[in-house]
């Protein structure tokens, strides 16, 4: 899922140079998520289940950081 929606959206729109996964020369878009936030847990948290459940129970204060262009755009103070 997580390909489906970084690498290869970036190449079906021909911005694979700038967009789709974090390195060099490239655009940093992205945001971090405490996982230990209680609407997360999971007694089995795996690669398997990982993002069903962001998808599924991510909720707006979950988001900690966010980042564009490799800049802090939002952080949430704890």
């Amino acid at each position: 899922m997580l390909k489906k929606v970084t690498l290869n959206a970036a190449k079906n729109f021909n911005l694979e140079k700038e967009f789709g996964s974090i390195s060099k020369d490239k655009f940093a878009d992205f945001f971090m998520i405490d996982l230990s936030d209680a609407n997360l847990f999971s007694s089995k948290l795996d690669s398997n289940n990982i993002f069903d459940l962001i998808t599924q129970r991510i909720k707006s204060e979950n988001i900690l950081k966010t980042y564009i262009k490799g800049d802090v755009v939002f952080e949430r103070k704890r």
